[in-house]
Formats: C-alpha cells, sequence, structure tokens
C-alpha cells in the first residue's frame, strides 16, 4: 500500500530539515570539476547523466563518480521515477528571518519601564 498524501508531505517536510542549505559561494568552494559539473546543472534545470556525456566531453563512469559525489555532499538530488535517473541542484532557498516569539511582550514591557 502507498503511503498517502499527508503521509509522503511529512516524509518530505522532515526531509528538508535535515538537509543542509547550500548557496552559489559554497558551489565555488568545489574542486573545479565538480564545480564546473554543478554549475551546468544549475543552468539546464534537470539533466541525465548521459545529457551531461555529451555536454562535458567526459566518460560516463567519470559523470556518474562526479554525479554521485555531488549527491553525497548534498548539492545534487536524484530524481524519484525516472529512468534513467535524472539530477537536479539542491541548493538552499533563502529563509525569511522569523520574529522571535514574545517581542511584543518584551517591547510593552520596556515601554511600561520607560514610562
Amino acid at each position: 500500500m502507498s503511503k498517502g498524501l499527508f503521509e509522503r508531505l511529512q516524509d518530505e517536510i522532515i526531509a528538508r530539515d535535515k538537509q543542509v542549505d547550500f548557496g552559489p559561494i559554497d558551489v565555488l568552494a568545489l574542486p573545479k570539476d565538480l564545480r564546473t559539473l554543478i554549475q551546468f546543472i544549475m543552468r539546464r534545470g534537470e539533466v541525465s547523466a548521459v545529457e551531461l556525456v555529451g555536454e562535458l566531453e567526459r566518460t560516463e563512469k567519470e559523470i556518474d563518480t562526479l554525479l554521485q559525489s555531488l549527491v553525497q555532499k548534498g548539492f545534487l538530488v536524484r530524481i524519484p521515477d525516472t529512468d534513467p535517473p535524472r539530477y537536479k541542484a539542491a541548493l538552499g532557498r533563502r529563509r525569511t528571518r522569523q520574529i522571535p516569539t514574545g517581542i511584543w511582550a518584551s517591547l510593552s514591557d520596556k515601554l511600561e519601564e520607560k514610562e
């Protein structure tokens, strides 16, 4: 029996919470071969290893090794249920700042102290 909608959403939320957010600056710190590969994928959106072989002039074995390295580091995600496997960049989203809970009560207390 497959998981229902809410179970799949919950699994995705848990996976996102565990994911380390990488940004474009982190890509620059990668070795040249990995950096070239991830930059190509970021421009293209999603790709398969076969597409990368033609574009980057590398063997399929070399491309697979590089892809697996980027997946392990968390820079790429394998798109489920794709044959041949397709990959996309997994760079973190910019998060908005959260207003701390209780800030309004603290400000109110400060204002009352001044009066």
